[in-house]
């Protein structure tokens, strides 16, 4: 009987793997190395937040701790505030301590807390979006704490999103700025959201700002009397009347969150009528140039007689 030949193939299996069987869970490593850089580019999607149960702030998933109803987070979590026409983010958000009508304690991070700082290095229409979003947080935090109703919060969410609009108008005509430094330019329609204005001037004016004289409307900024006669239009004005429906409706009945929503509405719309004077100045002769437009909006916006949400009082305290 003749000798069955050693089957070379099975005896090298046996003793080792073959290259396919290295490549397929390398393959699968690298698929998962470049989900994770997209994730770290794209930041974190909110049904990760979601299926977590966490909540999403910023780039940053905020999670409970055991036996907490708190959300918490790194206390070194980066600024994330958005970057408009060429400025930076503001660097050093800040921490607000919020005591609810209970005696506890809600701590809510990166927060803008520096008014002038933010308005510096962010432009009008990146401070106008992080004041907007420090508020849809606010309301976020204060419902899920149980310090507000449903009904309140969806009041103050409905507010922000009106900032929002305001942000988008701002960034606009800051774009605009950017991109003519000639003061000639300014004399010609633009268009905005399907809306063809016949100047820059046109288009601020008939969406943000006063047409009040600044320096009274300063005092005050969220007096109605100071947009009624602005156009239906006017973003300012339908921020304005929202934020007094608020109090009428009794949304802000709580001092604590009346104090934080009325500082941040008023920064909000202030920044928003320091834009508007900007395009009128530009547009006057003699008066500023487009590429003194932002240091401009700084200028005028910083003499708002707010003092910022450390300062309100009501249960606001900073760390």
């Amino acid at each position: 009987m003749s000798k069955k030949p050693t089957n070379c193939l099975n005896k090298r299996y046996h003793k080792g793997n073959s290259l396919i069987e290295y490549a397929i869970p390398l393959g699968m490593l690298a698929l998962a190395g470049l989900a994770s850089a997209q994730l770290l580019t794209q930041g974190v999607p909110p049904t990760l937040a979601g299926n977590l149960n966490g909540d999403l702030q910023g780039n940053v998933i905020a999670v409970k701790a055991m036996g907490s109803d708190s959300f918490i987070t790194p206390a070194t979590v980066a600024a994330t505030n958005p970057t408009t026409g060429g400025n930076t983010p503001a660097g050093t958000p800040g921490s607000v301590v919020l005591t609810l009508s209970n005696g506890s304690t809600l701590v809510m991070n990166n927060l803008a807390t520096d008014f002038n700082g933010l308005l510096e290095t962010s432009g009008a229409a990146g401070s106008t979006s992080t004041l907007s979003a420090n508020m849809e947080t606010l309301a976020a935090e204060l419902l899920a704490s149980g310090e507000i109703s449903q009904a309140e919060a969806n009041l103050i969410q409905s507010l922000a999103q009106k900032g929002h609009e305001m942000a988008g108008a701002e960034q606009f005509l800051e774009n605009f700025a950017a991109n003519h430094p000639n003061p000639a330019d300014w004399d010609q329609p633009v268009t905005y959201n399907g809306v063809t204005y016949a100047t820059p001037r046109a288009m601020g004016e008939a969406l943000i700002g006063y047409l009040d004289p600044q320096t009274t409307a300063a005092n005050n900024p969220l007096d109605p009397s100071y947009v009624a006669a602005n156009g239906p239009n006017n973003i300012t004005k339908q921020f304005v009347d929202q934020y007094n429906g608020a109090v009428s409706q009794g949304a802000l009945s709580n001092p604590l969150v009346n104090s934080i929503v009325t500082q941040l509405s008023e920064q909000i719309v202030f920044t928003s009528d320091a834009v508007q004077h900007s395009v009128w100045q530009v547009m006057a002769p003699g008066s500023i140039t487009p590429g003194q437009f932002n240091q401009n909006n700084y200028a005028l916006a910083t003499t708002i007689n707010s003092q910022g949400i450390c300062n309100a009082g009501g249960g606001i305290s900073c760390i």
